[in-house]
């Protein structure tokens, strides 16, 4: 039976620990907001919703309840899940708010809703959770990206995150579950499935029938969704072939085409040492997370690796120039590797630190932060620049409020300005989403 001051040590503890929560997700929520005010500059700030991907995810929730259709089949390429819940918002906001401010909106309450979430599987894997929290929230330029205009990639964190979650609990159904919802949001998210496969079967060595139908649902999930594709649009061919038009990748050589990347990309650019720091980071972390000691937790860094692995190893100049993005579902992963990493290095606690080393510490960090965000406005403002110069684009802005989808060909788009390839295919060539 514990002694009563060591319960209110404790209580105290969980109460410091649930303020610096509710701190950290307000924090993220204003950084968001202000990032995306800083992006658009004179632009109405609702417009922000249209560009990026924003218009093809506003035109499939305008689809619901039936999503997607025949006419939208350039559409498919990108998941329902975060289309759903801006077609949920607009009817419990009766209309109030246009669809360009719902989706920047949503945005900016998925990712702070990570925080939480991220803490939750902090202590669940025995990482200093406030301080890790902090480095996820704001340390990493594309996240603050993500998370501040409209993208899917928040709500498939939070989903991956719970899902992570639940399998360090060993939860199967449960991390099933999440990472069906996951896909659901962002495709390759299911990638994740190997690292709760390795969890059960290897690390645990589980085979009952709860653990099976918990690595079944993505599964299921999978084939449910491409049996209801194949019956709304006639023709559809899979997943793979439907993202052809706006990118037309193919497998090839881990690091590949980073290698050649390096020899044509843009070397001016902000986002090409970051590119490269993100892919040595998730390497290191999955090699780190993989060594004696660390069995029980391997499941992190088989995460890591198996969605950075498969987005290095894709053919194509955009899978470079988005890789920050990509694979950004292998940022949490990594991040808690390392910290472990550190820990058994011998680094000194956080409780630890003096008061002095914790506000240092905390000073780099918004330094970082400053940084990253100056970084992601910055690329808001080149997506509402080059996007704002496609002719399909403005009556996409002018009829945010509209709730009749338009769908566009942008296959007979690229035919017309290129000969008949994709045109973010082709080396060099302008695309409309930038990272």
């Amino acid at each position: 039976m514990s002694a009563p001051g060591a319960d209110e040590a404790r209580a105290a503890l969980a109460r410091d620990e649930r303020r610096d929560v509710a701190l950290l997700a307000a924090a993220s929520l204003l950084i968001s907001a202000a990032i995306a005010w800083r992006g658009v500059g004179g632009t109405p700030p609702s417009t922000l919703g249209a560009f990026f991907d924003g218009h093809l995810y506003i035109d499939i929730a305008r689809s619901f309840p039936l999503p997607y259709a025949p006419e939208g089949r350039d559409y498919l390429g990108h998941a329902p899940l975060y289309p759903a819940l801006l077609a949920l918002a607009r009817a419990l906001t009766l209309h109030a708010l246009d669809w360009g401010a719902l989706a920047v909106v949503a945005s900016w309450v998925a990712s702070a809703a990570c925080v939480p979430a991220f803490h939750a599987l902090a202590r669940e894997v025995d990482v200093p959770a406030t301080p890790a929290t902090a480095v996820f929230a704001f340390a990493n330029p594309a996240w603050l990206l993500l998370s501040a205009a409209p993208h899917a990639e928040p709500v498939a964190m939070l989903a991956a995150l719970l899902c992570l979650r639940a399998c360090a609990r060993g939860a199967s159904l449960a991390s099933g579950g999440w990472l069906a919802l996951a896909f659901l949001a962002r495709y390759p998210a299911i990638l994740l499935g190997a690292a709760l496969a390795f969890d059960a079967l290897v690390v645990r060595r589980r085979r009952d029938a709860r653990t099976l139908a918990g690595l079944a649902l993505p599964l299921a999930a999978f084939a449910a969704y491409h049996f209801y594709l194949a019956w709304r649009v006639p023709g559809f061919r899979g997943l793979w072939d439907a993202h052809q038009v706006q990118w037309d990748a193919k497998l090839t050589l881990p690091f590949a085409e980073m290698a050649a990347y390096w020899s044509y990309g843009n070397r001016a650019s902000i986002q090409f040492p970051i590119i490269y720091a993100s892919a040595a980071f998730y390497a290191l972390a999955t090699l780190v997370g993989l060594r004696p000691g660390e069995w029980r937790r391997a499941f992190l860094a088989v995460a890591s690796g198996v969605v950075a692995g498969f987005h290095v190893s894709l053919s194509g100049e955009p899978g470079v120039d988005s890789f920050t993005r990509l694979a950004i579902l292998a940022w949490p992963p990594s991040l808690l590797v390392a910290f472990r990493a550190a820990r058994a290095a011998g680094a000194p606690a956080w409780p630890s630190l003096s008061r002095g080393s914790r506000a240092a510490l905390a000073v780099g960090l918004a330094g970082v932060c400053a940084w990253g965000a100056w970084v992601a406005s910055r690329q808001i403002r080149v997506a509402i620049w080059m996007q704002g110069q496609r002719d399909w684009m403005r009556p996409k802005l002018e009829s945010l409020d509209a709730d009749a989808p338009q769908w566009t060909d942008f296959a007979e788009i690229h035919r017309r300005a290129g000969g008949g390839a994709p045109a973010p295919a082709r080396r060099g060539a302008e695309r409309p989403a930038l990272d």
